[in-house]
């Protein structure tokens, strides 16, 4: 009986491993294909623009750091089991998001869909960059495939302070498992990033489920998308918020502490 129940253990963890590997390929395959979609619309443009100065310009800025993020995916891959943590330094919020929609220009124009930013000056935060703009990239490609007939998309960002109220759980909200040691009713000072789509907004429903692996209402989607966003955040000791009106289009917030003090001010708010 105990060799039994040995060999049924020995199944159990090899299951669970077997089920770890494929989260984590799947993972490796949405983070991949991001890159590769930039690289196969540069590489189509090529022999049409190659005198552009400003195409090749853009050619030699986006293409040799994207394909550094797909070598270092691989290497992630071989390291599988132990998950790589972010390289922080400290970085300017606006440069990522700058970059990231440079990156999905081709993408967001096909689509019809109009893009205004809102850039205050922010402090610095603590961040990896590369796994941040995989965050925000995750979120604003999403924001553009939802707007099929065209609509705007509408990048913010703004400083203020958040009241840490302690563990959330309110449907729609999750809470960053690193600020939990705030204690309740402490003002925290958050840079904040507003990504706003007028698409079809998400249905209740969905709204449950859409941090969960492999959950996706895309027939070609992965469903890893969203839960490798919400990991990034919170790697980087922040939150995502999300509203969504169906009908009337969906909003992300997300919520980065500052490398630096900022001031407080009337931008307060329950997180």
């Amino acid at each position: 009986m105990t060799a039994e129940l040995k060999e049924s253990q020995d199944h159990l963890i090899a299951s669970e491993k077997l089920a770890a590997l494929g989260t984590r390929a799947a993972g490796m395959a949405h983070e991949i294909k991001n890159p590769l979609v930039a690289m196969r619309t540069f590489t189509q443009l090529l022999p049409l623009k190659w005198e552009d100065k400003e195409f090749r310009d853009k050619f030699i800025a986006i293409i040799p750091p994207e394909i550094d993020k797909i070598n270092k995916i691989a290497e992630n891959l071989l390291k599988f089991g132990r998950p790589s943590k972010p390289e922080f330094k400290n970085i300017t919020i606006d440069a990522v998001l700058e970059e990231v929609l440079e990156l999905l220009e081709n993408q967001i124009k096909k689509n019809n869909v109009r893009v205004s930013t809102k850039f205050v000056k922010t402090p610095k935060i603590s961040a990896d960059p590369n796994q941040l703009s995989q965050a925000f990239l995750n979120i604003i490609m999403n924001a553009a495939q939802a707007m099929k007939d065209g609509g705007e998309l509408i990048v913010k960002t703004d400083i203020g302070h958040v009241i840490q109220l302690g563990k959330i759980t309110k449907e729609g909200f999750i809470s960053a498992k690193k600020l939990a040691d705030k204690p309740a009713g402490e003002k925290v000072p958050m840079v904040f990033v507003e990504i706003t789509d007028t698409g079809p907004g998400i249905p209740e429903e969905s709204m449950r489920n859409m941090f969960d692996p492999f959950f996706t209402t895309k027939e070609s989607g992965t469903g890893m998308g969203l839960p490798i966003t919400l990991r990034i955040i919170e790697d980087h000791k922040g939150s995502i918020k999300v509203r969504s009106q169906v009908g009337k289009g969906t909003t992300f917030i997300i919520m980065l502490p500052p490398a630096e003090k900022i001031e407080e001010d009337k931008n307060t708010a329950e997180g």
